[in-house]
């Protein structure tokens, strides 16, 4: 693979990650997409961790998640819900 910004090859796969307070340890960044964002407790939220491409030649870097199509499959209930 390639940056598609600039073409060189030294591409670099990385996890996002925060620490957390509570344990001091590093966790996942998470996209979190909520199936029933009307809800006060229940959303059916679905998440889906985030990760890295950074280009080792001019630092430029994506993201993209583990698993899109629970994501996209949460939002499509969303949309359903909202136009219902």
């Amino acid at each position: 693979m390639e940056c598609t910004k600039c073409g060189a090859p030294q591409l670099i796969s990385a996890r996002v990650v925060g620490r957390s307070n509570a344990d001091g340890f590093d966790h996942d960044i998470q996209l979190r997409i909520d199936a029933h964002p009307e809800a006060l407790v229940f959303t059916s939220a679905k998440r889906s961790a985030l990760q890295a491409s950074v280009c080792g030649n001019c630092g430029y870097t994506e993201f993209r998640v583990e698993d899109p199509q629970t994501l996209y499959t949460a939002w499509l209930e969303a949309q359903r819900r909202q136009a219902g």
